[in-house]
């Protein structure tokens, strides 16, 4: 199932997590760069006499550079965003998928119109308890989702069958992978 299946919180979210988690991870080898750059130059300073100086003062601010960087990271939350995103867009994937296929909490025996009003809430809840991210999410719920429920039980089939071959495939790649 692709993405424009899922609400618009899913999407918000695994943004919302990939950016963090890619301006975490620039952040942090800058750092780690800029800090062995420093200490290079601290080292190279104290064997040369005519640029002794000048190196030194460079490699002080690569290390305050790095410090400042450091800072970011922390007051940005970078981390509790790239995981708090990752945890939200699994939880409506999987939100979704129950809704969409009539599993429970959305039995099929439901009324149209209950199955919703219930999906709504449960996604309201997931908002509530990560309240601290705040993605610009509304609570739009996706229509293409209310569709693939409607089907038939034959195409809800298909598509769990579908679902569950590409994650035993997904398995075989990293199984073979690691051996």
């Amino acid at each position: 199932m692709t993405e424009h299946y899922y609400p618009s919180m899913f999407s918000a979210a695994d943004k919302a997590s990939l950016v963090a988690q890619h301006r975490y991870l620039l952040a942090t080898k800058s750092t780690l760069l800029l800090l062995m750059g420093g200490a290079i130059l601290d080292a190279i300073a104290g064997e040369l006499d005519s640029y002794k100086t000048f190196l030194a003062i460079t490699g002080a601010v690569l290390f305050f550079i790095s410090l400042a960087l450091s800072v970011y990271v922390k007051s940005a939350k970078l981390e509790c965003t790239w995981y708090g995103g990752r945890a939200v867009a699994e939880s409506v994937k999987s939100l979704s998928w129950r809704y969409m296929m009539g599993a429970d909490p959305f039995p099929l025996s439901q009324g149209p119109a209950h199955a919703d009003a219930q999906f709504a809430e449960h996604l309201a809840s997931i908002v509530n308890e990560r309240k601290e991210l705040m993605f610009g999410f509304g609570g739009k719920q996706a229509t293409r989702l209310r569709s693939r429920r409607k089907c038939g039980i034959c195409a809800r089939l298909r598509l769990r069958s579908e679902r569950r071959r590409i994650l035993t495939d997904a398995l075989k790649i990293s199984d073979s992978g690691t051996g």
